[in-house]
């Protein structure tokens, strides 16, 4: 409702400038700019692991897995743009936009602070900068802020088990219950979502989160062959003797392809 409401006072505000056509403008731009801002960074975080690391899509071009992706994802958020679009916008940022959120920014938190390590960090940042970050950022990598993450998703976990999420829905003039009563013709009332939608829901969350521990799984029974030598694995990953060669963390070219990888000694 927040978010309705803070949407409306801007588009009323715009509408009551001078040149009000111009500033509208103006405005959209800017939105679909950074809405392409944000795309480029999100679809280059998915398409190169999978094209690069992991070679999904044989020798197919980048350029061409990538466009794939975007007109795919045009596509699908078409389905934002219709009647239902303001309920399943909602939904999505009921779910997919906190819990997931929040499970991912925790696990890059532990694999900076605990599996890559502090230390190394500082390392790269000194290379890369000539100096190293303070103790306090060092501090904030390895507890500060996977403590804080882990009390916030606990809260909010909590939060949407006790109630569940709900929706701005507008109604009719006439009160179906009391017919007799007349309604402001922009009333809106907030309606908890259906099973149907909180399981649909969940379902998100667990697709979002679902490439961390699989592929974490496939990786190490890769290397290390069983079960037992993948769990003694992990727990060596958090070692504070390991260290790391800085030169191997430079971007090489890779034949075949023209983007940059990480060196697999890393």
């Amino acid at each position: 409702k927040q978010w309705y409401q803070r949407r409306v006072a801007i588009t009323a505000g715009v509408s009551e400038m001078k040149g009000a056509p111009v500033w509208a403008c103006f405005f959209f731009i800017m939105l679909i700019l950074l809405g392409l801002d944000s795309e480029f960074g999100t679809l280059e975080g998915a398409v190169t692991p999978l094209v690069i690391d992991m070679k999904l899509f044989g020798k197919i071009r980048k350029e061409i897995v990538s466009a794939g992706f975007a007109i795919v994802l045009c596509l699908m958020g078409l389905l934002f743009c219709t009647g239902i679009g303001e309920y399943l916008v909602g939904l999505f940022d009921s779910y997919a936009m906190n819990i997931p959120i929040l499970i991912l920014a925790l696990f890059e938190c532990i694999a900076v602070g605990w599996v890559f390590g502090t230390d190394n960090m500082s390392l790269a940042i000194e290379d890369m900068q000539g100096s190293k970050p303070s103790k306090f950022f060092t501090i904030c990598w390895k507890y500060i802020s996977p403590g804080l993450l882990i009390l916030i998703f606990f809260i909010t976990f909590v939060q949407q088990m006790m109630a569940a999420p709900k929706y701005t829905s507008f109604i009719d003039c006439v009160n179906s219950t009391h017919p007799n009563s007349i309604l402001p013709t922009n009333q809106t009332i907030e309606v908890p979502y259906s099973i149907g939608a909180q399981i649909a829901g969940w379902i998100i969350v667990i697709l979002a989160i679902m490439p961390i521990p699989l592929f974490m799984i496939i990786n190490r029974k890769s290397e290390a062959g069983q079960m037992g030598a993948f769990l003694k694995s992990i727990a060596n990953s958090v070692r504070k003797d390991r260290e790391y060669n800085m030169e191997s963390l430079y971007y090489r070219p890779q034949q075949g392809h023209d983007s940059p990888v990480v060196n697999e000694k890393v």
